[in-house]
């Protein structure tokens, strides 16, 4: 696609001067104040992910670059936030983020947006073909959009470049009022109106690995002792994998009440080593350690680590 297509292209997906707007299907604030607490729903419309059908609306917000962000709903406890988008190589191009709220964000029937936690998961990149919108109108704003998604980055596992699936947007009430409002802001005219909508909720970054608490070295009496290992915290599903002289052992689900595992340990040095798997709900796997036969050091120990974050010990047997 040449530069000049693809520019006037762009014009019609995120707004221009002589764009006409879809007919009004419906209007989709309640109230002033419903439309205040919200920031200002221009759509609300249906958004297909692979095979499953989800919620979404696309409000007008002049904080953010081009005025107007997008919200799915994709279940009781998650949202995902899609920036508005901009072209590149023919295609329109928009990037998401995926929170777990816990429930507590707002949805087109709740009104006020309630939330107070907002847990990064994932986010990734929406390339949409700009060919699929129909005549006269705009892009996600007002009209038919349809393209593929993939994921980019996980909390948990890192970056992870996921497989392309299906997305498409389809609005099922445009409000005629604030979509004009926008394209006036967006030319540069400004006029968001009376009372300017609330800014977007703030949106965290993905949190830096931090390095795992260490064990700490110990003596022990005898040459088989018992590890228990248990959640230090709320029993939320954590797993390790443990290692002893370079050899694998078992997989432990911890639990509160512990699981018991027995070491059989050669006189001297011994490498003990405990490998995260995953992070549970609380974002960390939380170990404690009970070892048996404890001479010198620590026998109660606690740990907590990120996904894949590993840490060992020498426990030294010196028998009686």
């Amino acid at each position: 696609m040449n530069s000049n297509h693809e520019n006037q292209t762009s014009r019609r997906i995120i707004g221009g001067r002589k764009l006409l707007v879809i007919t009004l299907l419906g209007l989709v604030l309640g109230s002033a104040a419903q439309a205040d607490a919200m920031g200002g729903i221009m759509t609300t419309g249906t958004a297909v992910c692979g095979y499953t059908n989800y919620n979404y609306a696309v409000i007008f917000n002049p904080a953010c670059p081009a005025g107007y962000y997008t919200r799915v709903w994709l279940g009781s406890t998650q949202v995902m936030h899609i920036s508005a988008g901009r072209m590149r190589n023919g295609q329109f191009v928009m990037n998401y983020r995926v929170y777990n709220t816990r429930g507590y964000h707002w949805t087109v029937r709740d009104g006020s947006d309630q939330t107070r936690f907002w847990s990064y998961l994932s986010a990734g990149e929406l390339v949409m073909n700009p060919r699929s919108v129909p005549n006269r109108t705009i892009g996600i704003v007002s009209g038919q959009m349809y393209g593929s998604g993939r994921q980019t980055h996980n909390a948990t596992s890192g970056r992870n470049v996921g497989q392309w699936w299906k997305m498409g947007f389809s609005p099922t009430a445009v409000n005629r009022q604030l979509i004009t409002q926008w394209q006036q802001w967006w030319l540069g005219g400004r006029k968001p109106g009376p009372k300017p909508p609330k800014p977007e909720p703030p949106q965290p970054q993905p949190p830096r690995p931090q390095p795992p608490q260490p064990l700490t070295d110990v003596s022990v009496n005898r040459h088989q002792v018992t590890v228990t290992l248990r959640d230090s915290r709320t029993q939320d599903g954590d797993r390790v994998e443990l290692f002893l002289n370079g050899k694998y052992l078992r997989q432990v689900t911890l639990t509160n009440r512990g699981t018991k595992v027995k070491l059989n340990l050669r006189t001297g040095q011994n490498r003990f080593k405990v490998r995260a798997l995953n992070v549970g709900t609380d974002n960390a796997n939380t170990v404690a350690i009970n070892i048996t036969g404890v001479v010198k050091g620590r026998s109660n120990q606690s740990l907590s680590l990120k996904a894949r974050q590993k840490t060992e010990m020498i426990i030294t047997v010196r028998p009686r």
